[in-house]
């Protein structure tokens, strides 16, 4: 997640605007750590949903505010287009609408490849141990854990696709 990207807000074609604001990163991990022959990165274009303010949908609409947070604390996989992300450091509480996608050109985080110890990563000896890293614009202040990923993977599939993944298959 970053605190301030630039964001593509969504609207009428004559209202499209560009804002620094908050942005969820969805461009799958395998994709970002692949290098081209020559070790710079492969990866042309991120990809992105903006983080949208729950109060100030509560205060657009409170009883859909409310539904998306019950749902949410529920569980459940409804409703498929927004994933609720809950209060997020520097950010606040929010929820990313998975109908507003965007991409942006990795050259605009001046992004490079670098190989970091199994210590550091915290990963096996064997693992690969490239990551990605931003040299502009790295405003990140977290990622989500394991169950909400696991949740956006198949709220993405469901609304994409209008398939339904098994609840306990590996997305």
């Amino acid at each position: 997640m970053f605190a301030q990207i630039p964001v593509w807000q969504a609207g009428m074609l004559s209202q499209q605007t560009i804002v620094r604001g908050p942005a969820l990163l969805v461009t799958r991990s395998c994709d970002l750590d692949k290098a081209k022959n020559n070790g710079q990165p492969a990866i042309e274009f991120l990809n992105f949903l903006p983080l949208q303010s729950f109060s100030e949908l509560h205060n657009a609409n409170r009883n859909k505010a409310e539904e998306l947070r019950r749902r949410a604390l529920e569980g459940t996989d409804t409703p498929y287009s927004v994933l609720y992300l809950g209060d997020i450091p520097q950010i606040g509480e929010c929820y990313a609408p998975l109908t507003q996608p965007f991409s942006l050109p990795a050259e605009l985080f001046k992004v490079e490849i670098r190989v970091f110890s199994p210590d550091e990563t915290g990963e096996v000896p064997e693992a690969d141990h490239r990551r990605l890293i931003a040299g502009a614009n790295d405003t990140r202040v977290g990622r989500l854990g394991d169950p909400l990923a696991n949740l956006f993977v198949r709220k993405w599939i469901i609304h994409w696709t209008g398939l339904s993944p098994a609840q306990d298959a590996d997305v």
